[in-house]
């Protein structure tokens, strides 16, 4: 691993972790923790604390990403699995110049992936059709990335390839969302260590209730279906008194919130009558 970019460093903490922890020195082990987890604030404190030159910052962060990746794979795991969420904030970044180098360092990840230079990293990255899709902010405005990530000419007639590099998943259907209360259902009984009285009845009402409300074909979402079921769950608990027919009468599962200018249309439009 000293061979790599940055080897030799990270090399250097492991060691130090492993002597703390074989000599009972806790504190070498605390610094060798903060070192790997990025948390030194200069090179100066990191020298002082470990004898080692560098620390973990942004510049440098997937350097040791690659590296992390060889040393779980030489103690024995197949890799690593890096998960990054919410990559719709790298579009909503207004600056086109620091907003391309996010994507020129999406690029080189993938290439690296691709082309065997970080083996044994497998890097998965969430994000929404617009962030992948715009060509004016998206993904797809980055040609390079473009033409790595368009989906091929045989996989868009109907068919679906999830060996590719994008992988498009569908919104929870209804049945799928009534299977999932069915399985908190259980788990809030096992929980709490009482007998579930719900029927699938009654959960079926329930979903009746969410998906017949005005607009929730298109803003409801399973988050807020499972907010409101968990309410109703831990109300029903707490309030023996209380029964499904009456709180689901007086409760109503709210559609996720709209933008602010689609509210403010709404409200403008409001005034007009046809």
């Amino acid at each position: 691993m000293q061979n790599l970019v940055h080897g030799f460093d990270f090399a250097r903490v492991l060691a130090a972790y492993w002597n703390g922890y074989k000599l009972g020195e806790d504190e070498k082990k605390q610094a060798a923790l903060r070192w790997l987890r990025g948390e030194f604030p200069n090179k100066t404190e990191a020298r002082k604390e470990l004898d080692v030159g560098v620390i973990i910052d942004d510049d440098n962060w997937y350097d040791y990403m690659k590296l992390w990746s060889e040393f779980v794979a030489k103690i024995g795991y197949k890799g690593l699995l890096l998960f990054i969420d919410e990559g719709v904030n790298l579009y909503k970044i207004s600056n086109s110049i620091a907003r391309t180098s996010n994507y020129e360092k999406l690029l080189t990840m993938f290439n690296d992936t691709m082309q065997g230079k970080a083996e044994h990293l497998g890097i998965f990255l969430g994000g929404t059709p617009q962030f992948v899709e715009d060509e004016r902010r998206g993904l797809f405005s980055y040609e390079a990335l473009r033409s790595r990530l368009v989906e091929g000419r045989f996989a868009g007639s109907g068919y679906r390839n999830f060996t590719g590099p994008i992988l498009k998943l569908d919104m929870l259907s209804h049945e799928e969302i009534l299977i999932l209360l069915q399985k908190l259902l259980q788990i809030h009984g096992l929980h709490f260590s009482y007998s579930p009285s719900l029927t699938d009845e009654d959960l079926i009402q329930f979903m009746e209730m969410a998906v017949g409300r005005m607009g929730a074909d298109e803003l409801l979402t399973p988050r807020e279906v499972v907010r409101d079921f968990m309410d109703l769950l831990h109300t029903l608990h707490q309030n023996p008194e209380a029964s499904f027919d009456q709180l689901l009468g007086e409760r109503m599962v709210a559609p996720a919130a709209g933008d602010q200018e689609q509210d403010d249309l709404d409200d403008f439009l409001a005034e007009f009558e046809l």
